[in-house]
């Protein structure tokens, strides 16, 4: 038996309070399942409308239950975000990115890729893009020597849609503008041979420069990522596993 890539998808629409409807959050829960789909993810459903406690313990239980041996493990969470990075569940109360990332800081999970995509707000500040001067890029090399330790902090690479302190953004018909612009880098086939960290620096740039906005045009956020992976990942089409090289 080979490999699999397992994942959890939770989107928070409704609230208690009515007021914090996130209308076209379902179209996010369509595009991560296109995601997973695309990058031969498996998962079981995707967990709807969880209060904070539910959500830490379907995610505790997800992490205690992952199915070995195992190439890569997948955390996407649609919802609202407070000021201090906190995940809000229906109930408006919060879950710590932190507290999602421990329950994989485990022995048996050591060494295997985990990546969370977080869609929520940071803060409150609205962020306007600006012309830029084209400049030349610079090329780094990044030594790929082998290393045999590791540690249970190590081989996590957590993607936010927003940077700290800003606001992010949602279409009411299609749903949360970095999700989108993410399943469409993920699922186009000319980035299919890319490091999913390249992926994520095109994610980046594409919707910061997408116009999303009828009545203001230099609106924009910029999606962001920190990474302890070890090792380039790289999702080859229809593999077995996924390829860290």
């Amino acid at each position: 038996m080979g490999e699999s890539r397992q994942g959890l998808i939770i989107v928070n629409k409704t609230f208690d309070d009515k007021d914090l409807l996130r209308e076209g959050a379902e179209e996010d829960r369509t595009y991560l399942k296109e995601i997973y789909e695309h990058l031969d993810v498996k998962y079981d459903k995707v967990e709807d409308n969880l209060k904070e406690n539910e959500m830490f313990d379907t995610i505790d239980k997800f992490s205690k239950n992952i199915k070995l041996p195992c190439s890569v493990i997948f955390v996407s969470i649609s919802t609202h975000g407070k000021d201090d990075g906190g995940l809000v569940g229906t109930k408006w109360r919060l879950v710590s990115v932190g507290e999602i990332v421990n329950c994989f800081e485990t022995k048996e999970l050591l060494g295997i890729p985990k990546v969370f995509i977080i869609q929520a707000c940071k803060g409150s500040t609205e962020e306007k893009r600006e012309s830029l001067r084209k400049c030349g890029d610079d090329q780094h090399n990044q030594s790929t020597d082998p290393n045999q330790y590791c540690t249970k902090r190590a081989d996590v690479l957590i993607a936010y849609s927003t940077s700290e302190g800003c606001l992010s953004y949602r279409n009411t018909e299609n749903g949360s503008w970095f999700i989108e612009v993410l399943k469409d880098c993920i699922t186009n086939p000319k980035y299919e041979k890319r490091h999913f960290v390249e992926i994520l620096t095109i994610c980046t740039n594409n919707t910061i420069v997408k116009n999303y906005s009828d009545d203001d045009d230099e609106l924009t956020q910029t999606p962001s990522y920190c990474s302890t992976l070890r090792k380039f990942l790289k999702f080859e089409k229809n593999p077995k596993k996924a390829s860290n090289t």
